[in-house]
């Protein structure tokens, strides 16, 4: 958190379990600090709660393990396009 925080990335890509704060935590603490970083979810977990808790915590995108890593490449740069068009 510190290093968002202090570095203020365009981009975070998390795991939705982590420890401590889990990724959807995560995305909702940004998300209420109106930080202007896209979050993007990686999931083992296909439960429809925690894809419904990521679009109300403003989650980017949201993507379930195994990866497909093009997918995930686009969609980092996808939200890295979408930051530079807000400023």
């Amino acid at each position: 958190m510190d290093f968002i925080l202090e570095k203020k990335p365009d981009v975070v890509v998390t795991d939705i379990v982590m420890h401590g704060m889990d990724g959807l935590e995560l995305s909702q603490y940004l998300h209420d600090k109106d930080l202007d970083i896209k979050v993007i979810i990686v999931s083992a977990y296909s439960r429809f709660e925690y894809a419904q808790r990521a679009l109300q915590a403003g989650v980017f995108d949201y993507f379930e393990k195994p990866l497909d890593f093009n997918a995930l490449i686009q969609s980092i740069l996808r939200a890295g396009k979408a930051n530079a068009y807000a400023r």
